[in-house]
């Protein structure tokens, strides 16, 4: 159950966003993000960065469009990432975790770089570039409790940092029907749920496969992302989603499904026919 964190957060540079170092103040882990531009000098800065842990690499990824991760460990995580510096094109920063105490070992990075693996695939906030996941490293039970405690610190983090990739929005099995919202236009039928991370279009909603010439750019470039990378897909008359897809609006969502500008605000309706502005604005 969520709860109360202390979390500190150190802009080393000033600036929101360059390297900042993230921690919960009774926790072991720290994380230490950097912009890729500042990959030259850091290790000289943040030694730290070169201990044993489990790293991510984020960007959006160029063939998709869509927001990938790559997960993984290392001995030494500063000098793995500059060989994906020079290895890897669409990454743009990097967030290392590590032990305040430098107490981590390879089994303990790649026991939380398997876990890292297994919960962004399962979440599919990302997409994954990781081509294969290692078997599981043998730890004690004592340690692997403890390393499970440390993986929510670690994802506690990252989501504050901005990065949710293992934050997996409520399932439309997970929610009553009464709480359901949907929409009907151009002879096809969504239906989602406004949450704090944006508003999530369900797997199996449908998209009308056509779009009107004033159909806006944003609207128009995330659909186009989303049939590249497989999350729509034409079937019968109409797009359908394979996945629960989160949009930054409701508004945004609403454009996606119809292929045409409109404001999700009045689109999307509860099973009384309640629009989102009469339940979450008017009633405030």
């Amino acid at each position: 159950m969520p709860r109360p964190q202390n979390i500190e957060i150190l802009l080393t540079d000033g600036t929101p966003r360059g390297t900042r170092i993230a921690h919960v103040t009774s926790r072991i882990v720290k994380v230490i993000i950097f912009p890729r531009s500042k990959i030259q000098g850091i290790g000289d800065r943040r030694p730290e960065l070169d201990q044993v842990g489990t790293y991510f690499l984020f960007g959006d990824h160029p063939d998709t469009g869509r927001e990938t991760v790559y997960v993984g460990k290392a001995e030494h995580c500063l000098s793995r990432i500059g060989q994906h510096n020079n290895g890897k094109d669409w990454w743009d920063y990097a967030a290392v975790c590590v032990a305040k105490d430098n107490t981590f070992t390879l089994a303990h990075a790649g026991y939380l770089e398997h876990l890292g693996i297994l919960n962004a695939g399962q979440a599919n906030r990302f997409a994954l570039d990781n081509n294969r996941n290692e078997s599981m490293p043998h730890v004690s039970e004592g340690t692997a409790a403890d390393l499970e405690d440390t993986f929510e610190t670690i994802s506690l983090l990252l989501s504050t940092l901005g990065y949710p990739i293992f934050d997996k929005p409520k399932s439309r099995e997970e929610i009553p029907v009464s709480e359901v919202l949907s929409l009907s236009g151009r002879g096809v039928k969504a239906e989602g749920d406004l949450t704090e991370d944006g508003f999530v279009i369900f797997k199996d909603s449908r998209a009308a496969a056509e779009v009107v010439s004033s159909f806006g750019n944003w609207a128009a470039g995330k659909r186009d992302e989303l049939i590249a990378d497989g999350s729509l897909v034409a079937d019968g008359t109409s797009l359908r989603f394979t996945r629960d897809v989160i949009c930054s609006s409701p508004s945004g969502a609403s454009s996606i499904v119809l292929g045409r500008n409109s404001n999700g605000w009045v689109m999307w309706k509860d099973r009384q026919g309640r629009t989102i502005d009469e339940l979450y604005r008017q009633s405030t």
